[in-house]
């Protein structure tokens, strides 16, 4: 009899013991299984590329802009940048149709859409995360010729975060803009491969550097276009470009210096001084990056320079370009 009690006591204690091990590796197993059997995360590591179906604006680039003025109309607004021998085409300023070509003899060389109601195919301005994800799996490395030129464009983590690429079976690419807040897509921009080195945001291997700079006009005009197609469509603020206040921004240079505004920015002193006056100055530094919606999106991911809009109750402004810093002047 005691035998048998002992037994059982040695059984109740194996039990105590082990129980909560098996039903932790049981758990364990179960937690590893359903792991399988989930959709991959959207920013795994990825050298696979998938390109989608060319079915949208994406096959508008390389062509004649004479077809797209043919099918859409006249541009609202053309800035023609001698520098860097490019004019950017504009339509539906300041709406949610907004978008603009970028044009070299004639030729449509990229696409950029901020407008949410531009039929612009699979991918589209206002998707999720998780919609870009059931459209394709976004990859970290692309590899294709320019005129014979071999490259690889490599993508870091946060360039995947925030600018994936996505390819199409055509031999464009599209660079998706994420909101750093909402994070869904509030831009997208339509390329072709040579241009897509020219802007000289990924790392690049391979082929000739082609690089491109852009007169300081040029960044002056657009970035407030940008602006005000951010502000009004997605934050629902209504701002005023006032190109007089370029002038103003040119004596802050002048008073300030363009070499130690570049080294030190604005000091509290002179943003008071100016507020006296009544404006409002920001200054930001630059990444440099020149290509500017890759330079608007790269400045507008800063949440320091996205609340720049939210830190005045001014409603006009004016951008003045500094080398590769700006100047935001609001009044």
């Amino acid at each position: 009899m005691l035998k048998r009690i002992l037994f059982f006591v040695v059984l109740l204690l194996v039990g105590l013991y082990y129980g909560p091990i098996i039903y932790e590796v049981e758990r364990e197993q179960e937690y590893i299984t359903n792991i399988d059997n989930q959709e991959p995360f959207l920013f795994t590591e990825n050298d696979t590329v998938y390109p989608l179906p060319a079915n949208g604006y994406e096959n508008y680039v390389g062509t004649n802009i004479d077809s797209y003025v043919e099918r859409h109309g006249s541009p609202d607004k053309v800035i023609v940048d001698k520098e860097s021998n490019r004019n950017w085409w504009s339509y539906h300023l300041h709406s949610d149709e907004f978008l603009q070509l970028e044009v070299v003899n004639k030729i449509i060389q990229s696409i950029f859409v901020m407008g949410n109601q531009v039929q612009t195919g699979t991918i589209h301005v206002g998707m999720t995360r998780e919609n870009l994800h059931e459209e394709t799996q976004l990859s970290d490395t692309f590899k294709f010729k320019v005129n014979s030129e071999a490259y690889q464009l490599n993508l870091t983590k946060a360039q995947k975060q925030r600018f994936p690429l996505v390819q199409f079976d055509n031999n464009t690419f599209a660079m998706i803009f994420f909101h750093p807040q909402l994070d869904n897509v509030y831009a997208i921009r339509y390329l072709s491969p040579r241009t897509l080195v020219r802007i000289n945001y990924y790392e690049t291997e391979g082929g000739e550097y082609l690089p491109l700079t852009y007169a300081s006009s040029t960044i002056e005009a657009l970035f407030p276009l940008y602006s005000l197609v951010m502000f009004q469509n997605i934050e629902n603020e209504n701002f005023e470009y006032e190109p007089r206040l370029r002038q103003f921004g040119e004596q802050v240079i002048e008073t300030e210096g363009e070499n130690r505004l570049t080294s030190h920015g604005l000091s509290s002193g002179s943003i008071a001084h100016y507020a006296d006056a009544g404006k409002e100055v920001f200054y930001t530094t630059g990444n440099q990056i020149w290509d500017p919606p890759t330079r608007f999106g790269t400045f507008y991911n800063e949440i320091a320079n996205h609340a720049i809009f939210r830190k005045t109750n001014k409603k006009t402004f004016a951008v003045k370009a500094v080398d590769n810093d700006l100047l935001f002047i609001f009044e």
